[in-house]
């Protein structure tokens, strides 16, 4: 009935109040509202029918798969179109996915967003700047 796997009851999980955004929420909301809109019909028609199955059969997309793709692409281009990190994407799952890669990204400071004018194409670069923690530290502010 669920394909193998074991259920396991939901957990809540905590905010991480650490995180302070440096960039605009609005900004990555109108980013994802513009990339859902650019979608053609056919390719929501055809995402409503995947939707429709039941939910141990979808195909399960990992965020950090997506974290991985997302890097390749900003490193290979230097800076991307928001919109070209969805271009592989044939599934909501995998939009969705995606989209936290980026989230994770920017959290962890290795991606900055920009977007030159308004209503212009939003940009995602690698962060020039970006420190890579030390382990030692990590394991020792942990404790």
């Amino acid at each position: 009935e669920y394909g193998g796997r074991l259920a396991k009851d939901t957990e809540e999980i905590p905010a991480d109040d650490s995180f302070i955004a440096e960039h605009s929420v609005a900004l990555l909301q109108r980013a994802m509202t513009r990339l859902l809109l650019n979608r053609s019909r056919d390719e929501m028609l055809k995402q409503e029918a995947q939707m429709m199955r039941p939910i141990m059969r979808r195909k399960i997309v990992p965020v950090g798969v997506k974290v991985v793709t997302v890097l390749r692409t900003v490193i290979h281009k230097k800076r991307a179109k928001f919109e070209e990190l969805f271009d592989g994407c044939t599934s909501r799952s995998e939009l969705v996915a995606t989209f936290m890669a980026v989230l994770e990204l920017l959290k962890v400071t290795r991606i900055n967003v920009s977007e030159p004018d308004e209503n212009d194409d939003i940009y995602i670069s690698l962060n020039e700047n970006y420190v890579k923690p030390d382990k030692t530290t990590e394991e020792t502010d942990g404790n």
